[in-house]
């Protein structure tokens, strides 16, 4: 059987391709254009996930998905485009989180109880706090490391939430997720040959919404995610920067944005372990 018959690893070939084209594309076009490259990643991810662009308006959790990451990265390109409004995706992000949400969990409404109300909750504040700081870690992009600890972040984010779908039941949800972190990772690889460019709101509210919306979908409508392992995630947001304080002086340039992307995954091997502990089913070969 051809390799690429396999519909997981042509997804994943195809989000790597996409990364590095539109990083590449978009690092010769400027800082303003530079948070297009994971927005394409995560569209090519879903097109290739579900052989489809879904019809407006539309129906069904997965169809919400592509739209709601579009009208996000509409939001974050006119917010790159008008500099002096670039401040508000901090405040932005966990207001698309919350809007995001609500839409995926319409279905629930029809029979709410006390642990939809309180896994809103728990998801809208988790999730607003990511994009939160995607933003404010993506306001500093390229005056250190480059774009390389926002990319890193969101990086980890899609590939600790790849295995959560997979244990939760959910293989497109996967499937996505692991296109996603494959395409970011080739637009790391490029942020780091061509260091000093930014991150534009763009990619932080385009690509981190749609990274929400997925999950949301796997957490509000399949209702298999493992709450532990979703917790264990957040660290991520964090360990890149809290670690490069320790680093040393001379360490500088691509060898300290490569520490600081390592570290920020490194809480992954935490969230793979429970995650095999606690549903190793899902795991079996």
């Amino acid at each position: 059987m051809d390799l690429f018959d396999n519909p997981f690893v042509l997804t994943v070939a195809l989000c790597f391709g996409a990364g590095l084209v539109a990083a590449a594309i978009t690092r010769a076009l400027g800082a303003r254009a530079a948070g297009l490259a994971p927005v394409a990643v995560f569209f090519t991810g879903y097109v290739a996930t579900y052989q489809k662009i879904p019809p407006f308006p539309p129906v069904g959790s997965t169809n919400k998905v592509f739209y709601a990451a579009l009208a996000a990265a509409i939001v974050g390109l006119v917010l790159d485009v008008a500099p002096r409004l670039r401040p508000l995706a901090r405040l932005l992000g966990p207001a698309a989180v919350v809007a995001i949400v609500l839409w995926i969990a319409v279905p629930r409404f029809a029979e709410p109880d006390a642990a939809l109300y309180l896994t809103l909750a728990a998801l809208c504040l988790g999730a607003g706090a990511a994009l939160w700081r995607l933003a404010a870690v993506a306001d500093g992009a390229g005056r250190d490391l480059g774009a390389v600890p926002v990319v890193a972040m969101i990086f980890a984010l899609a590939l600790g939430l790849a295995p959560v779908a997979l244990a939760g039941g959910s293989s497109s949800a996967m499937m996505l997720f692991a296109g996603l972190a494959a395409g970011l990772g080739a637009v790391g690889l490029v942020a780091l040959a061509v260091p000093g460019a930014g991150f534009g709101a763009a990619g932080v509210l385009g690509a981190g919404g749609g990274l929400v919306a997925v999950a949301a979908t796997v957490i509000l409508i399949s209702r298999q995610a493992d709450p532990l392992a979703l917790l264990l995630l957040l660290p991520v947001l964090v360990a890149g920067q809290i670690g490069g304080r320790f680093l040393p002086d001379r360490l500088s340039g691509r060898g300290r944005a490569i520490a600081v992307g390592v570290m920020t995954v490194l809480p992954l091997i935490l969230v793979f372990a429970v995650l095999f502990l606690r549903h190793p089913d899902s795991f079996a070969l």
